[in-house]
C-alpha cells in the first residue's frame, strides 16, 4: 500500500477529533486506545500488512503488542471502536474504487 493511503487514514482518525501523536504515542487513554487497535486491525486483516509494519505506522518499537492487538480484541466493544473501524473501512474503499477504475 502506498503512503497516500496511510495518510489518508491519519486524516480520517483526525478528522473524527482524535490526535494523530496521541494514536502514536504510548497513552493508555481508552479512546487512544480504541483508535490504535481499529488502524492496526485494518491495516492487518484488510490490508494485510505485516505485524511489523504495523508497528512502524504506529511508531512501536515490538511488534507483540501489535499480535495482541490484532489476535486478542476481535469482540473489542467500544463506541471509539466501532466508529473509527467505519470510518477507516470506508477510506479503504474509496481507495480500492479508485485503483478499481484503472485496472484492465
Amino acid at each position: 500500500m502506498t503512503e497516500k493511503l496511510i495518510n489518508a487514514l491519519w486524516k480520517a482518525v483526525e478528522n473524527e477529533g482524535y490526535d494523530r501523536k496521541d494514536i502514536q504515542s504510548k497513552s493508555r487513554k481508552r479512546e487512544a486506545v480504541d483508535v490504535r487497535i481499529a488502524v492496526a486491525q485494518l491495516l492487518y486483516y484488510r490490508l494485510g500488512y505485516t505485524q511489523i509494519q504495523i508497528a512502524q505506522v504506529l511508531k512501536r518499537h515490538e511488534h507483540s503488542i501489535v499480535n495482541y492487538w490484532v489476535n486478542r480484541n476481535d469482540e473489542r466493544d467500544s463506541f471509539e471502536f466501532r466508529e473509527m473501524s467505519k470510518i477507516l473501512n470506508k477510506v479503504v474503499d474509496q481507495y480500492e474504487n479508485h485503483l478499481a477504475k484503472f485496472e484492465l
